[in-house]
């Protein structure tokens, strides 16, 4: 697939994703969010980039029902509440059963403030990361300097915006054709770039 970047932090965070999960994937999100309303606007986000929701079937519901207290909803966008913030081994378990869900090509987890435990859920969310079979973003909004740039440094790609988190993942789907660029037409010449790295990498350069 191809994407153009909408400006330079946009060209940034792409890169963050391509270095984090260079092997493309499916456009179908899994989202553990602390807030229903931040849930909503990751979804609104995913659809205008041409993503969407993985579905939750029997098996993943039954999951979810041992680790989440039943006032809550089982839909995705999935409202977690701050139990699985306070008690980390249910944000593993949830972490787990959404990368278990063949429905679901990657996790979302939205969390803001935290301020005295953001170390401790930025650890669980970078072991669980390098664990598991698909892609983990994260959604820090309010507060989490320090675990942003944590998880950031250890390659699970960490936002403060839902927009900008999601125009970041476009570039990484698993498309059927190649992605429609805006404005002027491009072809790339796959030949000549391939012939250009080959011969750096001859020459014994790595830069």
């Amino acid at each position: 697939p191809r994407a153009r970047a909408r400006g330079y932090a946009n060209l940034l965070d792409m890169a963050r994703v391509l270095v984090a999960y260079p092997r493309p994937f499916g456009p179908r999100a899994s989202i553990l969010s602390i807030s229903g309303g931040v849930g909503i606007m990751l979804t609104d986000a995913l659809e205008r980039a041409g993503m969407g929701l993985a579905t939750f079937g029997e098996t993943v519901l039954a999951g979810i029902d041992t680790l989440l207290p039943a006032f809550l909803g089982r839909n995705n966008p999935l409202d977690v509440s701050g139990g699985p913030f306070h008690h980390l081994d249910r944000l593993r378990g949830l972490l787990q059963i959404c990368d278990r869900n063949p429905e679901s090509d990657f996790t979302i987890v939205a969390v803001g403030a935290f301020e005295r435990r953001q170390m401790e859920i930025a650890q669980v969310l970078a072991d669980e990361a390098s664990r598991l079979d698909k892609p983990v973003f994260a959604l820090w909004f309010g507060g989490g300097d320090q675990a942003t740039r944590y998880l950031n440094g250890l390659n699970v790609p960490c936002f403060l915006d839902a927009d900008r988190l999601v125009q970041a993942i476009v570039p990484g789907l698993r498309r059927e054709s190649p992605q429609a660029v805006s404005g002027d037409d491009f072809t790339a010449d796959m030949a000549a770039a391939r012939a250009i790295v080959a011969a750096a990498r001859q020459a014994g350069r790595s830069v």
